[in-house]
């Protein structure tokens, strides 16, 4: 019976932690909805310690710095992001590298956003994604591609 009583108390204790990474997510983005992008960012930052959802932490947290124009530390989010995106799907992992390259280009390293747009489109040519590697040829200057 003593074993038993450990045993429940476990599992609420680790549910219930589950639960509290879900909560941490969605105050985070009805914050981030809100435009609040500093306490948003600091409750994403809060996800990515409880162990759950570590992915979709560093991914909030990069949407965050991309509102605040502060696109370095977004690329390091975004690149912490696909590390912990170990489960996700493919469509979360391009959304991912999406943004990713994004911030590579605001931050002045459009070889490196070409590299994420060329990686992406070998996977998966959609029109969107081909749009955008296009329009970084053209600000590039290469009509040719």
């Amino acid at each position: 019976m003593k074993k038993l009583a450990v045993l429940l108390f476990i599992s609420v204790f680790i549910l219930s932690g589950c639960g509290a990474s879900a909560n941490l997510i969605s105050k985070a983005g009805e914050k981030l909805e809100a435009g609040k992008y500093e306490e948003a960012e600091a409750i994403y930052s809060e996800v990515t310690e409880t162990g759950r959802y570590v992915s979709e932490g560093y991914r909030g947290m990069g949407i965050c710095q991309i509102n605040q124009g502060m696109y370095a530390d977004a690329c390091i989010s975004f690149e912490k992001a696909l590390l912990y995106a170990d489960a996700q799907s493919a469509e979360y992992t391009r959304d991912v590298e999406l943004y990713l390259a994004y911030c590579r280009q605001h931050h002045g390293e459009d070889d490196k956003a070409l590299e994420i747009y060329n990686g992406i489109v070998a996977r998966d040519a959609s029109p969107d994604v081909l749009y955008l590697r296009g329009k970084l040829y053209m600000d590039l200057g290469n009509t040719e591609a």
